[in-house]
């Protein structure tokens, strides 16, 4: 199952004063799979498309999720790094002003983990979405997660925003087996550990 959500972002050129902070998050066991450029009423916009981890979204075992790192639009890359197995599960819309001028909306994503899925950070990947480029949509492969996310302003010479670049960071992930996931191996030990010291 497919669950696409309308994020409306980027740049407008009128102020947008009763806008409300907006999260828009997947459901259990499943992650942010890709996001899209798109045209709404001549806004700026994203889609952003949640997918399954699995055929059985269910096999995602403790999930526990919290909002990541805010990201800055100077490049620095924010996101899932709290925790090197997250992934990020959603996004919250909130405005974020660059000028007197000009208001945009940024996304703080959604931080999600589970005891089973496990994130390999030496397999990342990093891709990015222009607002000016030919490019419409950031994508995942099947066995990926979204884990950082980063934006990038660029001015023109009389210091107006032209152009927002999206920056997207991606993992491999896998989903560990039921009867020895990391959680269950580190309980092995300490218990193991406990029965010598006692022996």
């Amino acid at each position: 199952m497919i669950i696409i959500f309308l994020v409306l972002m980027f740049i407008t050129v009128h102020r947008i004063a009763s806008f409300q902070i907006r999260p828009l998050k997947c459901k259990p066991g499943y992650r942010v799979s890709s996001i899209s450029r798109a045209m709404i009423n001549g806004i700026s916009s994203y889609d952003v498309e949640c997918k399954p981890f699995s055929d059985n979204p269910e096999r995602i075992k403790d999930i526990t999720c919290s909002d990541g790192t805010v990201p800055i639009c100077n490049g620095t890359l924010g996101g899932c790094d709290q925790h090197p197995d997250s992934w990020i599960g959603g996004v919250k819309v909130v405005p974020y002003e660059e000028d007197s001028s000009v208001e945009m909306l940024s996304l703080i994503p959604y931080c999600c983990n589970a005891s089973n899925v496990l994130v390999h950070g030496d397999t990342c990947r990093h891709s990015r979405l222009s607002s000016l480029g030919r490019l419409l949509t950031l994508a995942t492969k099947p066995d990926e997660i979204m884990q950082g996310l980063s934006c990038q302003v660029t001015r023109n010479h009389n210091g107006r925003i032209y152009d927002v670049t999206l920056k997207v960071r991606s993992c491999r992930f896998e989903i560990e087996q039921e009867c020895c996931n990391k959680y269950m191996f580190g309980y092995f030990l300490h218990n193991f550990w406990n029965k010598e010291k006692t022996a």
